[in-house]
């Protein structure tokens, strides 16, 4: 498989990544029930996310396990 961008586009339940929006970030972690704030910044938003957030789910790898 190679690099192609729509190798790499997220699942529809794949919690966000750091390339996501602020807002995204922030409703990730409220849902895997991670306390965050809604006022901070995006960066402070990212370095939770690193440290407690579950992996991203790729769309090719939900394929790849169906077939």
């Amino acid at each position: 498989m190679d690099n192609a961008s729509y190798h790499n586009t997220l699942s529809a339940c794949s919690p966000p990544t750091p390339t996501c929006s602020k807002d995204r970030i922030w409703n990730g972690l409220i849902e895997n029930q991670i306390p965050c704030d809604k006022n901070r910044l995006k960066a402070e938003l990212v370095v939770a996310l690193q440290k407690l957030s579950p992996k991203p789910i790729f769309e090719v790898d939900e394929i790849a396990k169906w077939a």
